[in-house]
């Protein structure tokens, strides 16, 4: 058998030994979601080491957009490694209002320049800065070279292999050393029946072994196959991707306020140089630095809108005496709201030996 193409990452070195040991010619194709993921990074790794001074902040919502752009850019090409060449070189001059070498058919400015604004930029503005765009096009011309065009051009991904690895990871889990074992065997054996015939591989395993199946076995694995194909046709709806972007959107904000708020929680080695003797200066630090800084006539303005204060009066003190029998009487009451506009609805009393009741 003789391969003529194969998808991986490029993070190893196995085209180069696959022309080195195969005396055919074997053509190398990028993942593409790899591909995507690679670019993230490199995006990530720029906004934490790099601080552009006079340019836009290379902020989460930045970075999801300019590799959305990429990932639509291979998508709309596909089979075409000229266009998808040209679509990622203009990626970085159209978030920059550079929009001259756009084409017509996915660049909504030159349909209406007057009132056009990014959609998923901040503020729908353009990003500025000499800088910051002298380092994005570093980055990105990496991916529109004749060689990387090339290899993305069919638009393949290990999806796929990625599944029959989950499945077989299931039976055969890598926590446990199976692979000295005389079941490692059946463990693959069963993922890649799984994989190609569902969950009925069981009953067609013990029918081949002459082993009626049983009622329940059936049934449980028609309602597993009927529950992997349904998932399968759900999750691959336009509206379930549409959703599933929209819920990563608003993790990703939500996180990116909170980072802001209150400072990085987690990050790989952000303990090793971790100050314990410094100061985080916290919000209520801010609001009474802004309280003090403002003019005394608006702080009175402000402190008439706030009700006054009502003090819990003090209970008189009553000296006790012990050869006096005193009765204590104890109250229930019952209002009908909360606050000092409450009513009392019910009222009840009683006294200690609970004899005398009201």
């Amino acid at each position: 058998m003789k391969y003529a193409f194969y998808t991986g990452d490029d993070d190893s070195t196995t085209e180069a030994h696959i022309r080195q040991k195969v005396s055919y010619g074997v053509e190398k194709f990028s993942d593409t979601i790899l591909m995507k993921r690679s670019l993230t990074t490199r995006l990530y790794n720029l906004s934490h080491s790099t601080k552009f001074a006079d340019s836009s902040i290379l902020s989460q919502k930045v970075i999801n957009y300019l590799v959305k752009c990429f990932s639509y850019g291979v998508a709309q090409n596909k089979g075409n490694a000229k266009a998808i060449q040209a679509a990622i070189n203009c990626i970085v001059p159209h978030a920059f209002g550079d929009h001259k070498n756009c084409d017509n058919k996915w660049c909504k400015f030159k349909q209406d320049p007057g009132s056009y604004k990014h959609h998923d930029l901040p503020y729908g503005k353009d990003l500025f800065g000499d800088k910051l765009r002298s380092a994005l096009e570093n980055i990105f011309s990496d991916y529109c070279t004749d060689a990387v065009a090339d290899k993305l051009a069919p638009m393949t991904n290990s999806q796929r292999n990625e599944a029959l690895n989950s499945v077989v990871g299931s039976k055969n889990p890598k926590i446990r050393f199976y692979g000295g074992s005389e079941s490692n065997d059946f463990r693959v054996a069963c993922g890649v029946a799984q994989t190609n015939l569902r969950y009925g591989y069981v009953s067609q395993t013990l029918e081949a072994l002459n082993i009626e199946p049983g009622k329940y076995c059936t049934e449980y694995n028609d309602k597993m196959t009927s529950k992997v194909l349904q998932d399968k046709i759900r999750k691959s709806t336009v509206d379930f991707k549409r959703r599933r972007s929209q819920l990563n959107s608003q993790k990703c904000s939500q996180t990116a306020r909170k980072e802001a708020r209150e400072g990085k929680i987690y990050e790989t080695g952000i303990g090793l140089n971790l100050e314990l003797t410094s100061i985080v200066s916290s919000p209520t630090t801010h609001c009474q630095a802004r309280v003090m800084a403002m003019p005394p006539n608006q702080f009175k303005e402000i402190e008439n809108f706030a009700p006054k204060i009502t003090l819990r009066p003090v209970a008189k003190q009553v000296k006790y005496e012990d050869n006096i029998f005193y009765n204590f009487l104890i109250f229930d009451t019952e209002t009908n709201a909360t606050g000092k506009s409450a009513e009392i609805c019910q009222l009840s009393v009683t006294d200690k030996s609970a004899s005398h009741k009201f």
